[in-house]
């Protein structure tokens, strides 16, 4: 039996060496184009081994399709990071039945599969091709169940209305972004808040300028379906932003919320912890993401904010950004949403009173805004 591991976890991997040495084939690879080209040396293997957090450029459902599609195993075992539905629905509809977790991992099962189930046994008993028959009839319903749940879950997502944070450092395009969402939204109901007291560029960009500070803390009408409310650095505490976001939650299906980031006052901690979802805007390149490291370094060890509640996007992205090779590495742990292109006509949305989103933007945002 050739057995190929991709188990990024050494310490699993000698265990497993210990028990089945003769079995594989390689060292344990650490990047998906290893498996490919192992493949190419030695032919077809029985099993791989599998782990979801194996680097490279290609997402986990696209690699597993090349790998079927390419021949590379007979069977599979893969090693998720955690429980996922549509992970598993996934793997299950491309016929692979062997998912463990990390938190749930033990060497003994894994070693149980190997042992008991001889993937080169030729032989076909009666009994197994009804047990097959019965096993796949259960993965159908399985399957069908799976669905279900998750169109249940993704209704209740769909039905919730949202807070929703933009953060990043300044000069990264987060209040542009945040303008073209409400934009690309307009038919929602929609509450912008500018708690950048520093610069209130939100205010600025859609022409709000005339009414000046008479309006702070008070709604001001964007068109039929946006207001926009903006307030001074001394309304920003804790107590305060909970009561702002706790009045108009019920009313708005989005609240869409401008920050000074770079401020590491307790009032961006509460804003942070109240908000549903934080979008990190990231500008890829090495000073940026210096800047970055020290943002998310204050965020997740000193505030001990969850790094489920982040969400990363990449903005202004031209041919001398960094690649994605490193920045999905760089990020392995963060929910990336995706990637926005530099262009000279955010200029136009920007120095123009009538905001017009062109096609080519509005199609690469709501690829972004339909994973949320």
């Amino acid at each position: 039996m050739k057995i190929i591991t991709a188990i990024n976890n050494q310490k699993i991997y000698i265990q497993l060496k210990n028990e089945i040495e003769n079995n594989i084939v390689n060292p344990d690879i650490q990047y998906q184009e290893g498996i490919f080209e192992v493949v190419e040396n030695i032919g077809r293997v029985n099993l791989i081994i599998l782990n979801e957090k194996l680097s490279g450029k290609m997402n986990f459902e696209d690699f597993i399709n090349l790998l079927i599609e390419k021949k590379c195993a007979k069977k599979y075992i893969i090693i998720l990071q955690k429980k996922n539905i549509k992970k598993e629905e996934f793997l299950y509809s491309k016929g692979i039945n062997n998912i463990f977790y990390n938190n749930k991992f033990l060497i003994s099962n894994l070693l149980k599969i190997i042992n008991n189930k001889n993937i080169n046994n030729k032989k076909k008993y009666g009994t197994k091709i009804i047990i097959n028959k019965i096993l796949k009839k259960i993965l159908r319903i399985k399957i069908k169940i799976l669905k279900i749940l998750n169109i249940k879950i993704n209704n209740k997502k769909i039905a919730k209305n949202k807070i929703i944070t933009f953060l990043g450092n300044e000069k990264v395009g987060k209040t542009i972004i945040l303008i073209i969402f409400s934009l690309i939204l307009k038919n929602k109901k929609i509450l912008l808040i500018d708690f950048n007291y520093k610069n209130n560029d939100l205010k600025n960009i859609y022409f709000l300028k005339k009414y000046k500070y008479k309006k702070y803390n008070k709604k001001i009408k964007v068109n039929k379906n946006i207001d926009f409310i903006y307030y001074k650095k001394n309304d920003l505490n804790e107590n305060k932003i909970k009561e702002i976001l706790n009045n108009n939650i019920k009313k708005y299906k989005y609240i869409f919320i401008d920050t000074l980031s770079s401020d590491f006052s307790e009032h961006i901690k509460s804003i942070i912890n109240i908000s549903d979802i934080n979008l990190l805007i990231i500008e890829p390149n090495f000073l940026e993401l210096k800047k970055t490291r020290i943002l998310l370094n204050n965020y997740i060890n000193i505030w001990k904010i969850k790094k489920e509640k982040i969400y990363i996007i990449f903005n202004k992205i031209n041919n001398y950004s960094i690649d994605d090779y490193l920045l999905n590495n760089l990020f392995y742990d963060f929910k990336i949403l995706g990637k926005i292109k530099y262009r000279k006509t955010y200029n136009l949305i920007i120095n123009s009173e009538l905001k017009i989103i062109p096609n080519i933007i509005k199609k690469e945002y709501k690829k972004i805004i339909n994973k949320i």
